[in-house]
This record gives C-alpha cells, sequence and structure tokens, in this order.
C-alpha cells in the first residue's frame, strides 16, 4: 500500500510531537524569575530576555527570604509529574501550575509547555547551591544571601502613630495612613485588590517578592516626638543621613506621670541592605530594602552589657518592613540617673552596630544620707552627715547643694548655724556639718535634710535625684567625765 509524502510528513510531525511531550524527553531552555499570571500577555517569547538560559551553564539564583513564582520553559516540560529539591537545606518547591505548549504559543510566549513553581526560602538560610528535580530533568539553582548595608535608627522614633497604630484626635491628631501603593507602571492598589507581587507586567517593591504590599509601616509613636515637650531631648546621629547609627536621649529633669507616659514610648530601629536578587523578579538592583531575616526568630540577646532595665528590641507586626522597638520599663525611666550606653549588635553578618545613650541632667544624684536621724545621744554640737552618689563622680568633683527645712516646731535659721550651703565634692563619699546652735526652743524640733547635685549652677532638689531625710534634734547629752585611775592605793580584799 502506498502512502503519500503528505501523509508520511503528518504522520512524522505526529511523532515528533509525542516525543516530545514525554517527560522522559523533557528538556529546560529558559527560566524567568517573575512567572506570567494566569490569563496575561507575554510581552515577548520565551527566549528573547530570559532571566536564565540553559545553555548560560550556571544555576538559577534566589535570594534568603524569597517567597514567589519562577516558570521555566522546556519541551515536555509540563507533563512533569513531580517536583523535588536536592542539597538546598531550607527551601520547598512545588508546582503551582502547567501551561502547555499550545496555551503559552496563543499568550505569546513561544510554542513550548513550562511550569510555574513555587519556592520558599527561609530568611535564615545559608547560601547553598543544588538543584530541583522536574521529572526526569535537573534544574540547577543556587540560594543567595542579601547583602546588608546595616542598621539604623529611624526617623519614626521621632513622629506620631502612622497606620493603624494612630487614633484620630481631632484637630491637630495623628490620622491612619492609606494602604494604597504605586507599582511600577503607577497604577495605584490597595491591599485586597493588588495582583501576587512580581508577577506580570508590574512590579513591587516587597522583600524579595513576599507579599503583592510594600506599604508604609504602622508605626507607633516614638520618644523623641514628646520628649522634647519635658525639656529632654533625643538626637540622631550618624556618618550620613540615611546611616544614624547613634541615638541620644537626654531625660527631662521632672518625673511626673505625664512625663512618664512618654518616657515609655519606644525608640524604633530598622535594619537595609542592598537586594541579592539574582534572577527572581519584583526587584530593582541597588535598591534598599528590609531584610527580611531580621526578627525574633534569629535575634539573639542583642546587648554587650546588662539588659535590665529596658524592654526589647521586639518586631512590629508590619508586613515587608523589618522595624525593631525598644523602650525603658517605667522604672527606668522614673529613676534613671547618669549616662548609660548600650550597643546593640546584630547577629546579621556584615551589619554596623546601633548605639543608644541614655543620659539625665545633671548626670549625677545622691543615693543615700547617713548620720541622721540620730541611732543614739547626742554628744556634739556638730553633726557629721555622710552622703553617696548614683553615678561615678566626674574628673574635678560633684556639685551639690544641701538645705534644712523645718517640719514642727524649730526655725532652722535659729537652730543651727547655717540652713543651706552648697560644695563640690571630690570623694566618692562625701560628708557635711551641721553645726546645732543650742538655742532654745530647738530640741525635739523636726527638720527635713535634703542634698541634690548642682546643674548650671542650680540645685536640683527633685527626685530622682535629691535624697531628704527628716529628723528630730535630740537634746545634747555631756559626755561621762573621765575618772583617773587610783596609784599606789593597796588593793582591798
Amino acid at each position: 500500500m502506498k502512502h503519500s509524502s503528505l501523509a508520511v510528513l503528518a504522520c512524522t510531525a505526529l511523532l515528533g510531537t509525542t516525543a516530545f511531550s514525554t517527560p522522559a524527553f523533557a528538556r529546560w531552555e529558559t527560566a524567568n524569575g517573575a512567572a506570567i499570571p494566569p490569563g496575561v500577555q507575554c510581552g515577548a517569547p520565551h527566549t528573547s530576555n530570559p532571566d536564565l538560559r540553559a545553555s548560560d551553564g550556571r544555576p538559577f539564583e534566589v535570594p534568603a527570604g524569597f517567597s514567589n513564582e519562577i516558570e521555566i520553559y522546556g519541551q515536555g516540560i509540563d507533563l512533569s509529574p513531580s517536583i523535588a529539591a536536592s542539597g538546598l537545606s531550607g527551601l520547598t518547591a512545588t508546582i503551582s501550575r502547567k501551561v502547555s505548549g499550545a496555551d503559552n504559543a496563543v499568550r505569546g510566549c513561544g510554542a513550548i509547555g513550562s511550569v510555574v513553581v513555587r519556592i520558599v526560602t527561609q530568611p535564615s538560610v545559608p547560601a547553598v547551591t543544588g538543584s530541583l528535580a522536574i521529572g526526569t530533568e535537573t534544574f540547577p539553582l543556587r540560594i543567595i544571601n542579601a547583602s546588608i548595608s546595616g542598621d539604623t535608627w529611624s526617623d519614626a522614633t521621632m513622629r506620631r502613630a502612622s497606620g493603624s497604630a494612630a487614633t484620630s484626635t481631632g484637630a491637630g491628631g495623628s490620622t491612619p495612613a492609606s494602604p494604597l501603593i504605586s507599582t511600577g507602571g503607577g497604577v495605584g492598589c490597595g491591599p485586597n485588590i493588588c495582583p501576587p507581587g512580581g508577577g506580570g507586567a508590574q512590579s513591587f517593591g516587597g522583600i524579595a517578592g513576599t507579599t503583592a504590599l510594600s506599604r508604609t509601616p504602622d508605626y507607633p509613636s516614638g520618644i523623641g516626638e514628646c520628649i522634647d515637650d519635658f525639656g529632654g531631648s533625643a538626637e540622631l546621629s550618624g556618618p550620613n543621613s540615611v546611616t544614624r547609627s547613634t541615638l541620644t536621649l537626654v531625660l527631662p529633669r521632672a518625673r511626673g506621670a505625664a512625663e512618664l507616659a512618654c518616657l515609655v514610648r519606644p525608640a524604633i530601629f530598622e535594619v537595609f541592605g542592598t537586594a541579592e536578587h539574582g534572577d527572581v523578579g519584583g526587584f530593582h538592583g541597588g535598591a534598599d530594602y528590609r531584610y527580611p531575616g531580621y526578627n525574633r526568630s534569629v535575634l539573639p540577646p542583642r546587648y554587650t552589657g546588662t539588659t535590665s532595665g529596658l524592654v526589647g528590641p521586639a518586631p512590629l507586626p508590619v508586613p515587608d518592613a523589618q522595624v525593631q522597638t525598644i523602650a525603658m520599663t517605667r522604672e527606668t525611666a522614673a529613676t534613671f540617673v547618669g549616662e548609660r550606653t548600650i550597643t546593640l549588635s546584630s547577629p546579621v553578618p556584615r551589619t554596623g552596630r546601633l548605639v543608644l545613650v541614655l543620659r539625665s541632667d545633671p548626670g549625677n544624684g545622691i543615693r543615700t544620707i547617713q548620720g541622721v536621724p540620730f541611732s543614739g545621744a547626742r554628744v556634739s554640737s556638730r553633726i557629721d552627715v555622710r552622703f553617696d552618689f548614683l553615678a561615678a563622680l566626674r574628673a574635678g568633683g560633684e556639685a551639690i547643694a544641701w538645705r534644712v527645712q523645718p517640719i514642727s516646731l524649730g526655725a532652722p535659721g535659729n537652730c543651727f548655724t547655717a540652713a543651706s550651703g552648697s560644695a563640690t565634692v571630690t570623694a566618692p563619699i562625701g560628708t557635711l556639718a551641721l553645726t546645732a546652735t543650742e538655742n532654745a526652743g530647738c530640741v525635739g524640733s523636726r527638720f527635713a535634710l535634703s542634698i541634690a547635685p548642682q546643674a548650671q549652677g542650680l540645685p536640683v532638689f527633685i527626685a530622682p535625684y535629691a535624697q531628704t531625710v527628716l529628723f528630730t534634734l535630740p537634746a545634747r547629752t555631756a559626755p561621762a567625765p573621765l575618772v583617773p585611775p587610783q596609784v599606789g592605793l593597796p588593793n582591798r580584799p
């Protein structure tokens, strides 16, 4: 039986198509880091500008912290029944969907099958090279790490709450920030209407493509927004306007209820890095982004010294943002005197260190007063009082002031030769001599002795800097006369 040449060619074409549609003969040709969403046309055939070609001879690269879809093109690859990762600890891969060669031809990608693979890598996974087994095909893949440029204190430390953390307070109050963002094409979208991150013709600035949104975090009100109102200050400093490595907080002198409500607000810091985006979509090289692995799960105790008196660091529950807060406890805010430098050392390689400086003005205070009230009889008009300090003395000593105030009966000016004074103390234990006048009407009177540091030449007689003790002036008791020993008298039996 003879066959026409046309029939032979048709059969040959059919056999060829069948052969290339069998998983055993699947071969990947190109891969793109941004999968084409269903129903969306390709801008050009898959071969025109892929992120990786098989002929490039290197692995496909995804960053740590990546969670999105990539698309791999190959003859028959859409018939691959399974996928498995090899040598890639911390990575999971699943097939999201398969696209036939006919469907790809219709949407302008080329007459070739493709498989869309969702890849998820843990933020803290180390750089490693392995492969994906897609059916019988081996697809080389490498996990790369972000290049962290450092962490910085945030301007949000100086602002009132934003987003859902803010509450409307009427005129002059804060209102929630808009959730709208701008895509690469300049189109606005909200949390419920954005397409998948990193997909299609639009790109989104999410962390390694983790979500479709990259909106402003809902920051709480920072300590720097209010501390100036009470006589304190907050100052950011660093090598440039982008990286502020030091936050200096000078606490106000008064520590009442209103002041404490401000002082327990957090200081806010963020960590930034240059995106090592590899071959995945949703990135624009060199753009800063918030490092996704900088969170509680990888954050060990961060202080080189004691952590007492502080709360945090603690991450904010915000999408696409790695923002941390640290705050004073209420007790620290109420009682801190002196200067303390706290270094926050990130566990992320290549990051710098953040420094938090707590400072009071004055920088020292009185810890205790001893010598009054009296524990026994008063045998002299001179009353020696001792006191010590909350912090180490400055070079040249600490200037202090003291005063005696009446509680009942006698007037201090009548009962003591001096009722107030000042001095410069150069020893850790200071001494103060009160001299009683022994005037009538003073014995039994109650007084308050206060000792305080000076600042700018003025005494600071308020907590937590000053100390006050109450005492009653007892009568002076003359010491018993000394009886000289008898010499030369015989001992009596």
